[in-house]
């Protein structure tokens, strides 16, 4: 099957799912370094439900997952040094998170897939929306501070933009070409 990696940053595991329908999140100790594992993988969730689209910390402490229930997908987080779980959305309709490398922001999209919004806040919360308009939109990354997102779509669906947390303001830094 495909799988879906993820690493933590210099020195930290590196996460990884089989994108099969009952899948499970695993991670594995890795030797930036050396370039090899540094042990055996451990299972990070379990159950019957599709656990995926992860995004970890860079400190490796802590682990953000979109778990799909029945029709309902929500983002949940994971404490890696506790184990405790704490469900972050209960909308049923929230899209893959990107967790800050520093673990203080956490971002997901939410809503039907065709009218997507940008939600952020501590990963404890309240989150408010800084971006997306009612179009489809996609996160990809948090600059390491925490201060930008980037992503493609709403406003624009042929462009890069970098997102101000702060300001919700946006701007194109990459347009795609008109085919």
């Amino acid at each position: 099957g495909r799988h879906d990696l993820a690493t933590a940053g210099a020195g930290g595991p590196i996460a990884f799912a089989d994108m099969e329908w009952n899948n499970d999140i695993w991670a594995i100790p890795f030797d930036p370094a050396l370039a090899i594992p540094k042990g055996d993988p451990v299972r990070l969730t379990a159950g019957p439900s599709a656990q995926r689209n992860r995004s970890v910390s860079g400190d490796g402490t802590r682990l953000a997952y979109m778990e799909q229930r029945a029709a309902a997908t929500d983002i949940f987080l994971k404490n890696l040094e506790t184990g405790a779980v704490t469900r972050v959305t209960t909308t049923g309709t929230a899209g893959p998170p990107v967790l800050a490398q520093d673990a203080t922001l956490l971002t997901f999209t939410d809503g039907l897939p065709d009218s997507r919004h940008i939600l952020a806040g501590p990963p404890s919360g309240p989150f408010r929306r800084i971006g997306g308009s009612g179009q489809a939109v996609r996160l990809y990354d948090v600059s390491p501070r925490a201060r930008f997102l980037v992503a493609r779509g709403a406003p624009n669906e042929r462009a890069i933009q970098l997102i101000d947390v702060r300001t919700a303001e946006s701007s194109v830094i990459l347009q795609r070409p008109d085919a």
